[in-house]
């Protein structure tokens, strides 16, 4: 089981307090979402 995109899309979370929960993980949806 492989635990690195949890682990990223848990400090991204922590991070800017928004959740990406779909792969791949992108800037463009991170900036998207803050919108």
């Amino acid at each position: 089981m492989v635990g690195v995109a949890p682990a990223i899309a848990n400090a991204v979370f922590h991070a800017t307090g928004r959740r990406l929960r779909s792969l791949p993980m992108r800037a463009e949806h991170l900036l998207a979402s803050a919108a």
